[in-house]
Formats: structure tokens, C-alpha cells, sequence
């Protein structure tokens, strides 16, 4: 029995110890992995493939209006009273005249007074059952409202990649920020290394009056500011990721590496060729997405024009009656009933309420014009903007790479110089605040070159 109870010990305390472990599993993602997860998983975009399912569905409920409508229908009537009518006494008259003309009466007998009697038709109970089927021969409002549908369902499919677009925008962008904030920690806490070093080095060159107290001070406290700096840009890297595990549509709890790096992918940038002269406005999801709104209500101008048309319709139903004064008589003898016919609707007046809408429609085609014109202006600043950003970052880059590489070699000199004696603590200090600085102006503009590189494609329609 003991062993037992071990035995199940083990197994619950392995099950707790394996999901622990599978819930802190880190995974590796690249940017383009990082895309596709979050396409897959992505509330925004699912919802955005929900609505473009829903269009594809109400066009398939305008298409069914069109097609045969068949209703059954069964009712049972109880004349719990049979309804009373009245009808007016016309048996009297009749006899009355007979009589006059066959001289039975006299003529100077006065004429009955008009009478009204009540009378009751129908029988208790009846049982109708029936069939009725109808079908759309011709509305020519019908067949551009499907047309229209279809127009519709193809708008949700372009607002659909127009969020797929902003989605990867959005997740590259914060991607490069995780990368920056990443590369910023590992710069950091090798200057931190080096801090380290120099100021034990000092410190022992202060012990053995080589150099003044004031200068092992102020290493310790660019030490320390870099360290309080650390924390505060550990922090930053936290938010960062949940960021980004937001854009993609990730679990809270989900770990990932981020394979990809900064400096790599920089690199990769200058290689891109990109027709930074192209003025074709349709690669633009935008654009698209006013023309199919143009194309629509172009659907919809024509539709209400139709509406001035006759519409068709062909009608028929079978049934079946059954009556009886008792309960039990229902039934035992059925009377059958069919007919067939069309039914021409032609519109005459209607007050001009098709009028007023074809009126509309063309008011909607201008301001739809009017916002392709200013669409059109707008991206062509867009692309003038992001042009001059992006080539004005890939020439920040290389500056801020040789500053850098200057930086650090400014540095090691300072800092053999101080070591050998012959430089001052405020040269090294100011050394050291030159490097920090030359690297976060590096990284930045690294990652404002990515951005940049990201907004030229996207002024460009290059993604897709």
C-alpha cells in the first residue's frame, strides 16, 4: 500500500514538474516567424476574416431570395361559435310580387316591410393543409443587388489584408524594438564589464597612491548610473516583449527568443531594391479599397435605376380541405384545391423615394472621387516623406558606426593613458559618457533605419 501511494506521489509531482516546464519553454522565432504567428493568431485579423465570411453570407442570403420559395402550412379551425351574418329579406318580396301578378291578393295589400335575417355559415370544424411555392422570373433590382453583394463581399476580402498589412507592420515594428532594447542591455552590461574592471584597476592604483580618491569616485558612480540604467532598461525589455506577444496575439505567458539581429538585419537594408519612383497608386490598399467602395456604389446607382422596371413573379399552391360538425368527422372525406398564376408588379409612383436615392448615390460618388483626389496627395507626401527618411537613415547609419568605432578607440586610449599614469580620471570619465553615448546613437539609428525601411514599403504598397 505504501508503495503505492509513492508510486502516485511520483507521477503528480513529474505531471506538475513537465507543465511547469512546458509553460516556461522559450521559443525561437525569427521576424518572418513572427509574422506568421501572429496572422494565425491574431484576435484583430481573425475578426477581420470573420466579417469577410459574414459578407460572403449575406450575399448568399440575397442569392436565396432569388431562388423557389416553398412554404408548407397546416390549420385546424374550431368554431367554438359559428360566426352570425345578416342577410336582408328577399324571400318575401319575391312571394309578395308573384302573388300580385297572379292576382292571388290584392294590389292595395300593403307590401311587407324590408326585414333583415340573421344566418350562420360553415361548419364547426376544418382542417386545411397546403403547399405554396413562389419564384423571382425578372427584377432587375434583384440581380444588381447580388451583383452589389458580391462587390461587398469582395470590399470585407480588401479590409481584410488591409489589417493582414497593418498586423505585420505593427509586429515588425515592434520586433525591431525588442531587438533594440536587447542590443542596448547586452551594450550596456559590457560596459558595465569594462566599468568593472577600470574601477577595480583604480582602486587598486588609489590603494597604492597612484591616483586621488576623487577619481576612483567617479568611476564608482559612472558604474553606478550605468547600473541603475540597466534596471531601468530591464524593465523597458519586459514591456517591450509583452508588447510585441500583444501584436502577435500571444499568450501572456508565452516565452520567445528572438533570433534575428539588430545589426543584421541593418546590414540586410542597404541590399533592398525598392522602385522608389513608382506612382502607381493601386498598389496601395487604400486606393483599392476607395475603388471597390467606387465600384459599389456605382451597384448601387443602377439598382435603384432598374427599380423604375415591372418585376415578375410566378405563384402556385396545392391543398387539401377536410370539414366536419363533429370532431370525429375530420377527415373521413378530403376536398382538394390548386392554382397557378403570375403576379406583374409595375411601379408607377413612389412619391420619388428611387429618385432621392439615385440622387444620393451620385452625392457618394463625389465625395468618393474627392477622397481619391486627396488619397492620391496623400501618398505622394507619404512617399516623399518615407523616401527622404529612409535614404537620410542609411547615411545616419554609417556616421554613427565610424562615431562609434571613434568612440571606442577614444576610449582605450583614455583608459590605457589613465592606467599608465598619464591621463586624468576626467578624461576617461568623459571617454567613457562619449562611447555610451556614440553606442545608443548607433542602435537607434540602426532601428530608425528598419522603420524607415518599413514605412518606404509600406508608402510603396510593397507589402502585401
Amino acid at each position: 500500500m505504501k508503495i503505492k501511494i509513492n508510486l502516485v506521489l511520483f507521477l503528480v509531482v513529474s505531471s506538475v514538474l513537465c507543465l511547469n516546464a512546458q509553460q516556461s519553454e522559450t521559443k525561437k522565432i525569427s521576424l518572418k516567424e513572427a509574422i506568421a504567428f501572429a496572422k494565425a493568431n491574431s484576435p484583430v485579423l481573425k475578426n477581420a476574416i470573420l466579417d469577410h465570411q459574414a459578407a460572403q453570407k449575406k450575399a448568399n442570403e440575397i442569392l436565396a431570395s432569388g431562388l423557389p420559395q416553398i412554404n408548407g402550412q397546416v390549420q385546424f379551425v374550431n368554431n367554438i361559435e359559428i360566426a352570425t351574418s345578416a342577410l336582408p329579406d328577399f324571400i318575401s318580396p319575391a312571394v309578395y310580387n308573384n302573388l300580385i301578378k297572379y292576382n292571388l291578393i290584392s294590389s292595395s295589400t300593403p307590401r311587407p316591410s324590408s326585414a333583415i335575417f340573421p344566418v350562420q355559415f360553415g361548419v364547426k370544424n376544418s382542417l386545411n393543409a397546403s403547399i405554396s411555392a413562389n419564384q423571382l422570373i425578372f427584377d432587375g433590382t434583384f440581380f444588381l443587388g447580388l451583383k452589389a453583394a458580391q462587390e461587398f463581399v469582395n470590399l470585407s476580402k480588401l479590409s481584410r489584408n488591409q489589417t493582414a498589412i497593418e498586423l505585420e507592420i505593427n509586429v515588425s515594428k515592434s520586433y525591431y524594438l525588442v531587438l533594440l532594447t536587447e542590443a542596448s542591455l547586452a551594450m550596456l552590461d559590457k560596459n558595465i564589464e569594462t566599468l568593472e574592471k577600470t574601477s577595480h584597476d583604480i582602486n587598486e592604483m588609489k590603494i597604492a597612491g597612484f591616483v586621488e580618491k576623487i577619481d576612483a569616485d567617479r568611476i564608482a558612480l559612472s558604474l553606478s548610473n550605468a547600473t541603475i540604467q540597466r534596471e531601468k532598461l530591464k524593465d523597458q525589455y519586459a514591456i517591450v516583449q509583452q508588447l510585441l506577444k500583444l501584436q502577435m496575439g500571444a499568450d501572456f505567458k508565452d516565452n520567445f527568443e528572438l533570433t534575428d539581429k539588430l545589426d543584421v538585419i541593418g546590414n540586410d537594408v542597404n541590399d533592398i531594391a525598392l522602385d522608389i519612383n513608382s506612382s502607381n497608386y493601386n498598389k496601395r490598399i487604400e486606393f483599392q479599397i476607395l475603388e471597390q467602395q467606387k465600384m459599389l456604389n456605382n451597384y448601387d446607382m443602377k439598382r435603384y435605376q432598374v427599380g423604375y422596371m415591372p418585376s415578375l413573379w410566378a405563384f402556385g399552391s396545392v391543398q387539401r380541405n377536410t370539414f366536419g360538425q363533429e370532431f370525429n368527422d375530420v377527415g373521413k372525406q378530403w376536398y382538394s384545391g390548386a392554382m397557378v398564376g403570375v403576379n406583374l408588379s409595375v411601379p408607377i409612383f413612389d412619391g420619388l423615394r428611387k429618385s432621392n436615392q439615385i440622387q444620393q448615390t451620385k452625392i457618394n460618388q463625389q465625395k468618393i472621387e474627392n477622397g481619391q483626389k486627396l488619397l492620391q496627395t496623400s501618398i505622394e507626401i507619404d512617399r516623399y516623406t518615407a523616401k527622404t527618411k529612409f535614404a537620410r537613415s542609411k547615411e545616419l547609419v554609417a556616421l554613427q558606426k565610424k562615431n562609434m568605432q571613434l568612440a571606442d578607440e577614444i576610449y582605450k586610449r583614455a583608459s590605457l593613458k589613465y592606467k599608465e599614469g598619464v591621463g586624468s580620471g576626467l578624461e576617461l570619465s568623459s571617454a567613457e559618457s562619449e562611447l555610451k553615448t556614440a553606442q545608443t546613437n548607433y542602435l537607434s539609428s540602426v532601428y530608425e533605419l528598419l522603420v524607415s525601411e518599413i514605412d518606404l514599403k509600406k508608402s510603396l504598397g510593397e507589402i502585401k
